[in-house]
């Protein structure tokens, strides 16, 4: 409601009052521990978070200070969203109020709700702004609830006192709407700007104490003055003095303004690294032996080097008497003087340099130094090379070792840590992808080639897969099915061997195997050679692009099979793989054709097919669809021996066509009218059905393994 004078905002302003004195400035040190010439100082206090309350001092009393005019507030500390408490004394009277201001004039609604217990005996609503809103005191238990409301355009709050020179209350909030922040404010030697400092936690409740006595007046400084992310900082609170006779026996630091102290000591000088730019809060509070504290809040100014340092390392892996390849890139965002680079590599790796970029080299420590000003984005790389020696391998293989390192200037000082590739692992034979993305030109394995497999160098890895030839450096390990994908996917895909293949999963492809048996009803004839030989048609269509990619066909290993179009695919004879080293964009269609030939002495059954489709990108494997067995057989049918009857030589011929001729329905009435068996059928004989239906087959052209017109199929048995 509008109209009232209201506790909150004397609460927002003192809470505001707290958190400036809390955080501190460089330019004014001393505010950060203020206390009167009586030795009364004031502290806030919500968990681990403490700050030491320096009032805002005016001549004016409290209700003519909070300025409540048109309904609302008017001190011109209030923000937006934000609730505000600090103390305001009344230097006219010494008298001190407790002051709490919610929001400003031209935010939103808002509504706030307030307990306070230990309001001291006498203290009393010195301003309610608006007085309709809820205000109640029981001065018998010390307890205050206080609920504000305002409309959008408005504030509210409110002030408390006076106070007495010794208590402590406890501020319970609970902040309904309209409020995102809760800070204090801390007076400084300028009435009309105090500092603020934000309170951790908008749930937890604060308490606000007076303390007497007189307290120590801690301070501090730092080396270096404008350090940049990443180097060490020495704070030195020597200079923090204890009041007389007593004795400083805790120093903490809040490196980061959350209000919390992270670290706590009794040393007086302490180190923190910074892991961000920009104008950081450090607070020092100091306890002495009495128990009574202080803090002191400065500014450190982190500066932006915005250093960009990225080693790359030529391998994952390396082995004893092979060489690898470091890069290290350096650009600065700021000039600089004095860089180094600082190299950590383990014992038994010894440096070769092959570009210093201008810096001086210490080979016993790899340190490199520059004697120049290194300009602003100005780009530096450092290459050296590494042979792994014996004394490198401890223990057993393999075994990962962690190359650090560190960039330094002088001027301005900062520490930069190496970014990039650290690791490199020893191992007794290197792994098939390593050894052919570093193979050169004379089959040769030199791990200063970088990490990303060529054109060239898979064509290198497809001959050793066809050949079964060990490669070299891996202690003659044979590139397999899978391997060869992968390396086909890595090429492809521009991916380096040092880091995975991104796991896309999808249905790639699809594949349909057509087999084209010379006899109808996929059979095949042993007792003849042309009768063993036939022909697989595998047809592929490309779902997705795909890169490795390959296909398997699975059936008698003994089995012969005659490449006759591989669609542009490598072809594995021995294993029935094809692998295509090109990338197969989406809506491709592909054909794969071979012919398998079998070997005399099989056994006459129905024998399966089966074979799988993968790829590595997207990942995926399916089987093959389509037919899926042939049948071996020495007796054909009669209608399938008289279609592929020689009639001039009485015996079988596969190549002959399924359709019945002429020459071949007489030879089956003649056989039919003297009850011959037929060639080829083992002794069948053409019954009467059976010449009926063979006739039907001649007379109307149907092939044998089509329905007739108006009939039905054969089956393969008949």
């Amino acid at each position: 409601m509008r109209g009232r004078i209201g506790l909150a905002p004397l609460l927002g302003v003192l809470i505001l009052s707290l958190s400036l004195l809390w955080l501190g400035s460089p330019e004014a040190p001393e505010a950060r521990a203020q206390v009167a010439a009586s030795g009364l100082f004031f502290t806030l206090e919500q968990g681990g978070f403490s700050t030491t309350l320096r009032p805002i001092r005016g001549t004016l009393d409290v209700a003519s200070f909070y300025n409540y005019t048109n309904f609302q507030s008017n001190l011109g500390f209030e923000v937006v969203g934000r609730s505000l408490l600090f103390l305001y004394l009344d230097e006219t009277t010494g008298e001190y109020s407790l002051v709490i201001v919610h929001s400003r004039a031209d935010g939103g609604a808002g509504s706030v709700t307030f307990t306070l217990e230990g309001v001291p005996q006498g203290a009393q609503f010195q301003v309610q702004d608006d007085p309709d809103d809820q205000w109640t005191l029981d001065p018998t238990t010390g307890t205050a609830e206080i609920r504000w409301t305002w409309q959008a355009g408005y504030n509210d709050g409110g002030a408390i006192g006076p106070l007495p020179q010794d208590f402590a209350i406890t501020i319970t909030p609970q902040f309904t709407s309209g409020i995102t922040e809760w800070a204090a404010l801390s007076g400084t030697d300028d009435p009309l700007n105090p500092e603020t400092v934000l309170i951790p936690s908008l749930t937890e409740p604060v308490t606000l104490r007076a303390q007497r006595g007189v307290p120590p007046t801690p301070d501090f400084v730092w080396s270096p003055e404008a350090p940049g992310v990443g180097v060490p900082v020495t704070f030195d609170a020597r200079a923090s003095r204890p009041a007389p006779g007593r004795t400083i026996v805790r120093y903490e630091w809040d490196f980061d303004g959350d209000g919390i102290f992270e670290v706590s000591t009794a040393d007086p000088v302490v180190q923190h690294t910074f892991t961000a730019v920009g104008e950081v809060k450090v607070t020092l509070k100091v306890t002495d032996d009495q128990g009574i504290s202080a803090t002191i809040t400065k500014t450190v100014r982190v500066l932006e080097i915005r250093a960009r340092v990225v080693r790359s390392i030529s391998t994952p892996e390396a082995a004893v008497g092979l060489t690898f390849r470091v890069t290290i890139e350096i650009q600065l965002g700021i000039a600089v003087n004095g860089l180094g680079l600082d190299e950590d590599l383990p014992p038994g790796f010894e440096v070769t340099p092959i570009d210093t970029a201008g810096a001086t080299f210490k080979r016993a420590e790899t340190q490199f130094i520059w004697a120049e000003t290194i300009q602003a984005n100005e780009v530096r790389r450092v290459v050296y090379d590494v042979t792994v020696k014996p004394e490198a391998v401890v223990g057993e293989l393999p075994r990962c070792f962690e190359i650090t390192g560190i960039v330094q200037s002088a001027s301005p000082a900062f520490i930069q840590p190496v970014g990039g590739e650290s690791q490199i692992c020893l191992v007794d034979c290197l792994s098939i992808p390593v050894a052919i993305a570093h193979l050169n030109a004379q089959d040769v394995v030199d791990l200063r080639l970088d990490e990303f497999i060529t054109a060239d160098q898979l064509q290198r890895a497809v001959a050793y897969w066809l050949e079964d030839a060990g490669v070299p450096a891996t202690c003659n390990a044979l590139i397999d099915w899978e391997t060869l994908k992968e390396l086909a996917a890595r090429q492809l895909e521009g991916v380096p061997v040092d880091e995975p293949i991104p796991d896309r999963f999808a249905q790639g492809a699809a594949v349909t195997r057509t087999i084209l048996t010379p006899l109808p009803f996929g059979q095949v004839y042993l007792p003849n050679e042309p009768g063993r030989v036939f022909r697989v048609r595998l047809d592929i269509e490309a779902l997705s692009d795909l890169s490795g990619y390959g296909l398997k066909e699975l059936f008698p290993a003994n089995w012969e099979i005659r490449p006759i179009e591989s669609a542009g695919a490598v072809f594995k004879k021995a294993t029935r793989e094809w692998v295509f080293t090109e990338r197969l964009l989406e809506g491709t269609r592909k054909t794969i054709l071979y012919e398998v030939v079998v070997p005399e002495g099989e056994s006459t059954g129905f024998v399966r097919f089966s074979g799988k489709s993968q790829g590595i990108v997207p990942r995926f494997e399916v089987p093959t669809g389509g037919d899926t067995e042939v049948e071996l057989v020495e007796c054909l049918t009669v209608p399938v021996a008289i279609a592929h009857l020689d009639t001039t030589k009485n015996d079988i011929d596969v190549t002959m066509s399924n359709v019945i001729q002429f020459d071949q329905i007489q030879a089956a009435i003649a056989f039919w009218l003297e009850d011959v068996s037929v060639p080829g059928t083992c002794g069948l004989t053409v019954d009467f059905e059976t010449i009926k239906t063979l006739i039907a087959y001649w007379l109307t052209d149907t092939p044998i393994d089509k329905p007739l017109p108006g009939g039905v199929a054969l089956p393969p048995g008949r």
